[in-house]
């Protein structure tokens, strides 16, 4: 696979100093869709967009999603079950026969979700019974927005 870096130069030029800068481009990217996410609890479904290179017309597209999923369209969406980080790349193959591959490691967050449980003081015993209930939840890796005693 080959990646390709087009430089361009521009001259600018102030009094008597003559000064050259670069700047690359022609490098494709991806990201997710508006409203979709790439970290929460699973199962967490997440939506992919692809930014090519603009000055290229696109022949196909090659997702790794990660999660053992792969795709060739264009937009996949994929589900994350496991909790973990998940590697994305996309292999962009344009109509001029050149290609090039874009890596995010890590780029999918599943967080492990709070396991509810509580203990009684008692759980049996004569009318009238009083227990105390206390919340023994395993908060998992991901953050709580409340919590709520009934």
């Amino acid at each position: 696979m080959e990646n390709k870096i087009y430089l361009y130069f521009r001259a600018i030029i102030f009094s008597s100093l003559f000064l050259m800068g670069f700047q690359a481009v022609g490098q494709g990217d991806f990201d997710i869709q508006t409203g979709s996410t790439t970290s929460g609890c699973g199962p967490l479904t997440v939506l992919f967009e692809p930014f090519p290179d603009a000055g290229k017309t696109v022949d196909s597209y090659s997702w790794d999603l990660g999660n053992g999923s792969s795709s060739t369209l264009e937009e996949p969406a994929t589900i994350y079950i496991t909790n973990g980080q998940y590697d994305v790349s996309l292999t962009i193959f344009y109509d001029d026969g050149t290609n090039e591959t874009i890596n995010k490691n890590s780029f999918i967050d599943v967080f492990a979700g709070p396991t509810p449980s509580f203990s009684a003081s008692t759980t049996g015993g004569c009318l009238p019974l009083t227990v105390d209930f206390s919340n023994t939840t395993i908060a998992g890796d991901a953050a709580l927005d409340s919590t709520k005693t009934v």
